[in-house]
């Protein structure tokens, strides 16, 4: 069954530590597409605004050299398809103190989409920082 038209495509976990410390995580909830994933980490939360955040994209199961399906799920019904294909990590962006630090998988390699190896491991990595504008 689909979700309803507006209905939201992420769910958030707001976790608090004893120390007084809030860490917002939000988890991509999009059936087989996202599902389960860890889309950004918010550390340092104070109201709407967070010391240092991440956010992360993923590979789809076709961007790679890598095999798709990677097997069978024993669970054809739930997770099943995602837990059976390969959805590599793909870029990192972190922002932090006025500035900007991005974590990425090359696209010029030949043959695939992304740079990774069959068992879905990035070979070519581009890393760079920059003022956040």
């Amino acid at each position: 069954m689909r979700c309803a038209t507006g209905a939201p495509g992420t769910r958030t976990i707001t976790v608090s530590a004893p120390d007084g410390a809030v860490t917002r995580y939000t988890f991509g909830n999009r059936y087989l597409v996202d599902e389960g994933q860890l889309l950004k980490v918010e550390e340092g939360v104070s109201g709407s605004t967070a010391l240092r955040i991440t956010s992360t994209t993923y590979a789809l199961p076709g961007d790679g050299p890598y095999p798709n399906p990677v097997g069978l799920s024993l669970q054809p019904r739930n997770d099943g398809y995602l837990a059976s294909r390969h959805t590599p990590e793909r870029m990192r962006v972190t922002t932090q103190q006025g500035s900007t630090f991005t974590w990425q998988v090359d696209n010029t390699c030949t043959g695939s989409t992304y740079c990774f190896d069959l068992r879905a491991r990035p070979t070519k990595i581009i890393k760079s920082s920059a003022p956040t504008p």
